[in-house]
């Protein structure tokens, strides 16, 4: 009885592409509009919303309705290298090189952040893009880092090994400048590599809820337990 006193006052989701959370009570959902209430006064108007604002609704017992978005793929001609009988009106979209692609060739950062990544993924997303641009730069630095070491030394060896009247050169700057770019490559390059999986993982995810691709059968959590959801 308490469980069914707590889910009477729980209230649906819905997430927009903005980036808004509106508690509510839906009561329709067509193929251009939901029809709600707000939660806070469900005896008060109707509210409607076009679906194309719409990321997902979370509804009280814990489903989820996932609506894609009609304006994040671009109307140009599908590029030959990707005209792929696979790729259907909404993807799937590929992670590769540092870069998502659709159908229709590349997606770029500010389309997929803006209408997929934070919409869908909210913080998980960013922190992916944070470790790959952090990996990136640590990376690049420590490699910079290790190369002027090395160079350095080098030379330094070299001025050291006649007689100079200037004196010998300590390699003690050349030493501790490799140890920081070698650790600056030992951050940077995890980083990096744990950010790309993680955006892999965004696309693998896309393409599973809308089913996206090729029919596939998985296995995954369910409000109640385990599921197969069947996706084609």
């Amino acid at each position: 009885m308490m469980a069914l006193c707590v889910s009477s006052y729980a209230q649906d989701i819905i997430h927009t592409f903005d980036g808004k959370s509106i508690e509510a009570k839906i009561l329709e959902i067509s193929d251009d509009d939901i029809l709600y209430k707000t939660f806070d006064n469900q005896e008060g108007p109707d509210y409607r919303m076009s679906v194309n604002k719409v990321a997902r609704i979370v509804f009280a017992n814990g489903t989820e309705k996932v609506f894609a978005p009609a304006d994040i793929f671009r109307s140009a001609p599908v590029a030959p290298r990707y005209n792929n009988p696979d790729f259907g009106p909404y993807g799937p979209i590929v992670y590769r090189h540092g870069r998502f692609y659709d159908g229709y060739g590349r997606i770029y950062d500010d389309e997929f952040r803006d209408y997929l990544g934070v919409s869908l993924y909210g913080s998980d997303y960013l922190k992916a893009r944070n470790q790959i641009t952090s990996g990136c730069l640590l990376t690049f630095a420590g490699g910079a880092a290790v190369s002027f070491s090395l160079i350095a030394s080098l030379i330094i060896s070299d001025h050291n090994k006649g007689d100079n009247p200037f004196g010998k050169i300590s390699q003690t700057g050349p030493t501790i400048g490799g140890l920081v770019g070698v650790a600056c490559l030992a951050g940077g390059i995890p980083l990096w590599v744990k950010g790309g999986r993680k955006m892999k993982a965004f696309a693998d995810d896309y393409n599973q809820r809308y089913g996206a691709g090729k029919t596939n059968l998985s296995l995954g959590s369910a409000p109640s337990g385990l599921g197969l959801t069947l996706n084609f």
